[in-house]
Protein backbone atom coordinates (compact mmCIF):
# COMPACT_ATOMS: atom_id res chain seq x y z
CA UNK A 1 0.00 0.00 0.00
CA UNK A 2 1.68 2.92 -1.04
CA UNK A 3 1.14 5.75 1.94
CA UNK A 4 3.44 7.43 2.73
CA UNK A 5 4.12 10.31 5.63
CA UNK A 6 6.98 12.43 5.16
CA UNK A 7 8.00 14.08 8.66
CA UNK A 8 10.88 16.87 6.87
CA UNK A 9 8.89 19.70 5.99
CA UNK A 10 11.78 21.47 4.53
CA UNK A 11 12.19 18.80 1.47
CA UNK A 12 8.39 18.83 0.75
CA UNK A 13 8.89 21.96 -1.49
CA UNK A 14 11.48 20.03 -3.38
CA UNK A 15 10.04 17.14 -3.58
CA UNK A 16 6.92 18.83 -5.72
CA UNK A 17 9.23 20.87 -7.63
CA UNK A 18 11.32 18.50 -8.86
CA UNK A 19 8.29 16.45 -9.63
CA UNK A 20 7.04 19.69 -11.71
CA UNK A 21 10.93 20.14 -13.12
CA UNK A 22 10.37 16.69 -14.80
CA UNK A 23 7.02 16.88 -15.76
CA UNK A 24 7.58 19.87 -17.65
CA UNK A 25 10.65 18.92 -19.19
CA UNK A 26 8.97 15.40 -20.79
CA UNK A 27 8.65 15.51 -24.29
CA UNK A 28 5.08 15.28 -25.67
CA UNK A 29 5.37 11.81 -27.27
CA UNK A 30 7.16 9.77 -24.44
CA UNK A 31 8.18 6.09 -25.52
CA UNK A 32 7.08 2.91 -23.37
CA UNK A 33 9.95 2.83 -21.82
CA UNK A 34 9.59 6.93 -20.88
CA UNK A 35 5.93 6.19 -19.86
CA UNK A 36 7.69 3.26 -17.39
CA UNK A 37 10.28 5.48 -15.87
CA UNK A 38 8.91 8.76 -15.96
CA UNK A 39 7.93 11.16 -12.31
CA UNK A 40 4.24 10.34 -11.82
CA UNK A 41 2.40 13.53 -11.76
CA UNK A 42 1.60 14.69 -8.33
CA UNK A 43 -1.90 16.29 -7.72
CA UNK A 44 -2.12 18.66 -4.40
CA UNK A 45 -5.62 17.55 -3.25
CA UNK A 46 -5.72 20.28 -0.27
CA UNK A 47 -3.16 23.51 0.70
CA UNK A 48 -1.99 23.11 4.32
CA UNK A 49 -0.06 25.34 5.13
CA UNK A 50 3.37 24.38 6.78
CA UNK A 51 3.20 23.71 10.97
CA UNK A 52 6.05 25.70 12.34
CA UNK A 53 4.56 27.03 15.80
CA UNK A 54 3.38 25.43 18.63
CA UNK A 55 4.86 22.10 18.30
CA UNK A 56 2.64 21.00 15.38
CA UNK A 57 4.33 19.11 12.48
CA UNK A 58 3.20 19.10 8.89
CA UNK A 59 3.14 15.77 7.53
CA UNK A 60 2.51 14.44 3.78
CA UNK A 61 0.01 11.84 3.19
CA UNK A 62 -0.03 9.82 0.28
CA UNK A 63 -3.82 7.91 0.25
CA UNK A 64 -2.85 5.71 -2.57
CA UNK A 65 -5.12 3.29 -3.91
CA UNK A 66 -6.88 0.32 -2.86
CA UNK A 67 -7.86 0.48 0.79
CA UNK A 68 -5.22 3.05 1.33
CA UNK A 69 -8.13 5.95 1.22
CA UNK A 70 -10.37 4.48 3.55
CA UNK A 71 -7.10 3.30 5.83
CA UNK A 72 -5.64 6.99 6.21
CA UNK A 73 -9.03 8.32 7.11
CA UNK A 74 -9.11 6.53 10.00
CA UNK A 75 -5.80 7.49 10.96
CA UNK A 76 -7.58 11.20 10.61
CA UNK A 77 -10.13 10.53 12.48
CA UNK A 78 -8.15 9.50 15.42
CA UNK A 79 -5.73 12.08 15.25
CA UNK A 80 -8.42 14.18 15.48
CA UNK A 81 -9.94 12.66 18.47
CA UNK A 82 -6.58 12.95 20.41
CA UNK A 83 -5.53 16.52 19.43
CA UNK A 84 -2.50 15.11 17.75
CA UNK A 85 -0.03 17.92 16.37
CA UNK A 86 0.08 17.07 13.27
CA UNK A 87 -1.46 18.70 9.84
CA UNK A 88 -1.49 16.69 7.32
CA UNK A 89 -0.97 17.67 3.16
CA UNK A 90 -2.83 15.13 0.90
CA UNK A 91 -1.10 14.09 -1.85
CA UNK A 92 -2.46 12.06 -4.60
CA UNK A 93 0.10 9.77 -6.79
CA UNK A 94 -1.45 8.69 -9.91
CA UNK A 95 -0.93 4.86 -9.35
CA UNK A 96 -1.07 3.46 -12.93
CA UNK A 97 2.63 5.24 -13.09
CA UNK A 98 6.07 3.43 -11.44
CA UNK A 99 7.92 5.97 -9.53
CA UNK A 100 12.05 5.18 -9.40
CA UNK A 101 12.83 5.42 -6.05
CA UNK A 102 16.54 5.32 -4.43
CA UNK A 103 17.01 3.08 -1.52
CA UNK A 104 19.03 4.68 1.15
CA UNK A 105 20.77 2.18 3.45
CA UNK A 106 21.62 3.87 7.00
CA UNK A 107 23.28 1.76 9.30
CA UNK A 108 26.55 3.44 10.37
CA UNK A 109 24.11 5.40 12.97
CA UNK A 110 22.44 2.26 14.66
CA UNK A 111 24.16 -0.55 16.89
CA UNK A 112 23.23 -4.17 15.36
CA UNK A 113 24.38 -7.79 15.75
CA UNK A 114 24.72 -8.21 12.38
CA UNK A 115 23.35 -7.88 8.55
CA UNK A 116 22.03 -10.32 6.74
CA UNK A 117 21.83 -10.13 2.47
CA UNK A 118 19.66 -12.20 1.35
CA UNK A 119 20.03 -12.89 -2.73
CA UNK A 120 19.85 -15.69 -5.51
CA UNK A 121 23.18 -14.93 -6.58
CA UNK A 122 23.53 -19.08 -6.89
CA UNK A 123 21.23 -18.78 -10.33
CA UNK A 124 20.67 -15.18 -10.88
CA UNK A 125 24.23 -14.23 -11.39
CA UNK A 126 24.59 -10.88 -13.18
CA UNK A 127 22.48 -9.11 -11.21
CA UNK A 128 22.30 -10.97 -7.95
CA UNK A 129 25.70 -11.31 -8.32
CA UNK A 130 26.39 -7.69 -8.34
CA UNK A 131 24.49 -7.31 -5.47
CA UNK A 132 25.82 -9.51 -3.23
CA UNK A 133 29.75 -8.93 -4.50
CA UNK A 134 28.53 -4.88 -3.86
CA UNK A 135 27.39 -5.69 -0.21
CA UNK A 136 30.30 -7.52 0.71
CA UNK A 137 32.66 -4.78 -0.68
CA UNK A 138 30.10 -2.32 1.66
CA UNK A 139 30.58 -4.41 4.42
CA UNK A 140 34.52 -4.56 4.55
CA UNK A 141 34.20 -0.62 5.17
CA UNK A 142 32.01 -1.14 8.42
CA UNK A 143 34.45 -4.20 10.42
CA UNK A 144 33.00 -3.53 13.58
CA UNK A 145 29.28 -4.69 11.90
CA UNK A 146 29.09 -7.93 11.67
CA UNK A 147 28.01 -9.38 7.84
CA UNK A 148 26.54 -12.49 6.57
CA UNK A 149 24.72 -13.34 3.19
CA UNK A 150 21.90 -16.28 2.70
CA UNK A 151 20.10 -17.68 -0.12
CA UNK A 152 16.27 -15.97 -0.19
CA UNK A 153 15.16 -19.85 -0.69
CA UNK A 154 17.22 -20.78 2.57
CA UNK A 155 16.02 -17.77 4.13
CA UNK A 156 12.46 -17.65 4.10
CA UNK A 157 12.47 -21.37 5.60
CA UNK A 158 15.28 -20.11 8.26
CA UNK A 159 12.73 -17.09 9.29
CA UNK A 160 9.91 -19.73 10.01
CA UNK A 161 12.25 -22.26 12.10
CA UNK A 162 14.36 -19.73 13.51
CA UNK A 163 13.82 -16.09 13.18
CA UNK A 164 15.66 -14.48 16.22
CA UNK A 165 18.64 -15.40 14.07
CA UNK A 166 18.00 -12.17 12.05
CA UNK A 167 18.31 -8.64 12.96
CA UNK A 168 18.72 -5.95 9.96
CA UNK A 169 18.96 -7.89 6.22
CA UNK A 170 19.00 -6.32 3.13
CA UNK A 171 18.10 -7.62 -0.33
CA UNK A 172 16.66 -6.27 -3.12
CA UNK A 173 12.60 -5.27 -3.87
CA UNK A 174 11.38 -8.31 -5.20
CA UNK A 175 13.04 -10.42 -2.02
CA UNK A 176 11.76 -7.77 0.21
CA UNK A 177 8.59 -7.81 -0.80
CA UNK A 178 8.57 -11.58 0.04
CA UNK A 179 10.12 -12.01 3.15
CA UNK A 180 7.56 -9.04 4.82
CA UNK A 181 4.74 -10.86 3.55
CA UNK A 182 6.43 -14.00 5.39
CA UNK A 183 7.31 -11.98 8.96
CA UNK A 184 3.86 -10.58 8.65
CA UNK A 185 2.40 -14.43 8.24
CA UNK A 186 4.48 -15.65 11.25
CA UNK A 187 3.52 -12.47 13.50
CA UNK A 188 -0.27 -12.88 12.81
CA UNK A 189 -1.20 -11.48 9.78
CA UNK A 190 -0.28 -8.26 6.71
CA UNK A 191 -2.75 -6.13 8.32
CA UNK A 192 -0.79 -6.01 11.71
CA UNK A 193 2.51 -4.80 11.84
CA UNK A 194 4.28 -1.33 10.12
CA UNK A 195 7.05 -0.71 8.08
CA UNK A 196 9.71 2.47 8.84
CA UNK A 197 11.90 3.67 5.79
CA UNK A 198 14.82 5.82 6.59
CA UNK A 199 16.73 8.28 4.46
CA UNK A 200 18.74 11.50 4.57
CA UNK A 201 16.03 13.69 3.98
CA UNK A 202 12.86 11.30 4.47
CA UNK A 203 11.02 8.88 7.33
CA UNK A 204 8.56 6.92 5.51
CA UNK A 205 6.05 5.21 7.58
CA UNK A 206 3.41 2.63 6.06
CA UNK A 207 2.00 -0.98 6.70
CA UNK A 208 4.46 -3.74 6.46
CA UNK A 209 3.19 -5.26 3.24
CA UNK A 210 2.45 -3.18 0.15
CA UNK A 211 -0.51 -5.32 -0.70
CA UNK A 212 -3.16 -3.06 -2.31
CA UNK A 213 -6.11 -4.54 -0.84
CA UNK A 214 -7.70 -3.48 -3.86
CA UNK A 215 -10.32 -7.01 -3.53
CA UNK A 216 -11.43 -5.68 -0.41
CA UNK A 217 -11.81 -1.78 -0.81
CA UNK A 218 -14.80 -0.01 0.28
CA UNK A 219 -16.14 -3.28 2.04
CA UNK A 220 -16.10 -2.04 5.45
CA UNK A 221 -13.57 -5.27 6.29
CA UNK A 222 -10.08 -3.98 6.23
CA UNK A 223 -7.64 -4.64 8.83
CA UNK A 224 -6.62 -0.72 10.00
CA UNK A 225 -4.45 -1.78 12.63
CA UNK A 226 -1.04 -1.89 10.20
CA UNK A 227 -2.13 1.72 9.55
CA UNK A 228 -2.66 3.03 13.02
CA UNK A 229 0.55 1.32 13.82
CA UNK A 230 2.50 3.44 11.37
CA UNK A 231 0.85 6.49 12.49
CA UNK A 232 2.32 5.73 15.95
CA UNK A 233 5.65 5.04 14.95
CA UNK A 234 5.40 8.60 12.97
CA UNK A 235 4.10 10.29 16.18
CA UNK A 236 7.08 8.95 17.54
CA UNK A 237 9.56 10.09 14.95
CA UNK A 238 8.66 13.08 15.89
CA UNK A 239 8.92 13.05 18.87
CA UNK A 240 4.84 13.28 20.15
CA UNK A 241 5.54 10.55 22.74
CA UNK A 242 2.67 10.88 24.72
CA UNK A 243 -0.32 10.76 22.02
CA UNK A 244 1.42 7.96 20.58
CA UNK A 245 1.25 6.27 23.80
CA UNK A 246 -1.88 7.29 24.20
CA UNK A 247 -3.15 5.42 20.70
CA UNK A 248 -0.99 2.55 21.68
CA UNK A 249 -2.87 1.57 24.79
CA UNK A 250 -5.85 1.78 23.44
CA UNK A 251 -5.11 -0.28 20.53
CA UNK A 252 -3.79 -2.81 22.65
CA UNK A 253 -6.88 -3.11 24.57
CA UNK A 254 -9.25 -3.64 21.46
CA UNK A 255 -6.71 -5.97 19.97
CA UNK A 256 -5.21 -8.04 23.03
CA UNK A 257 -8.27 -7.44 25.56
CA UNK A 258 -11.37 -6.46 24.00
CA UNK A 259 -9.99 -9.19 21.19
CA UNK A 260 -12.44 -6.90 18.90
CA UNK A 261 -10.66 -7.97 15.34
CA UNK A 262 -11.26 -7.89 11.65
CA UNK A 263 -11.73 -11.63 9.56
CA UNK A 264 -8.97 -11.81 8.59
CA UNK A 265 -7.41 -12.25 11.99
CA UNK A 266 -10.16 -14.70 13.40
CA UNK A 267 -12.28 -11.84 14.18
CA UNK A 268 -15.84 -10.64 12.74
CA UNK A 269 -15.56 -6.63 13.67
CA UNK A 270 -15.68 -4.50 10.86
CA UNK A 271 -12.77 -2.11 10.22
CA UNK A 272 -15.29 1.13 11.66
CA UNK A 273 -16.33 -1.00 14.74
CA UNK A 274 -11.84 -1.47 15.25
CA UNK A 275 -11.38 2.22 14.75
CA UNK A 276 -14.53 3.04 17.46
CA UNK A 277 -13.50 0.89 19.64
CA UNK A 278 -9.94 2.31 19.52
CA UNK A 279 -11.56 5.86 19.89
CA UNK A 280 -13.84 4.88 22.98
CA UNK A 281 -10.64 3.13 24.60
CA UNK A 282 -8.67 6.21 24.05
CA UNK A 283 -11.41 8.00 26.29
CA UNK A 284 -10.55 5.12 28.93
CA UNK A 285 -6.83 5.68 28.83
Amino acid sequence: MAVRLLSKVKVIPELRNAACASSAAAPATLSDFDLQHKTPVIRKQKLIPKAQYGGRHAVTMLPGGGIGPECMGYVREIFKYIGAPVDFEVVDIDPTMDNDEDVQYAITTIKRNGVTTVHKANIMKLSDGLFLETSRRMAKEYPEIEHNDMIIDNCCMQLVARPHQFDVMLMTNLYGSIVSNVVCGILGGAGLLSGRNYGDHYAVFEPGTRNTGTAIAGKNVANPIAMINASIDMLEHLGHHFHADLIRRALNKTVNIDRILTPDVGGTASSTEVVGSIIGNIGKC
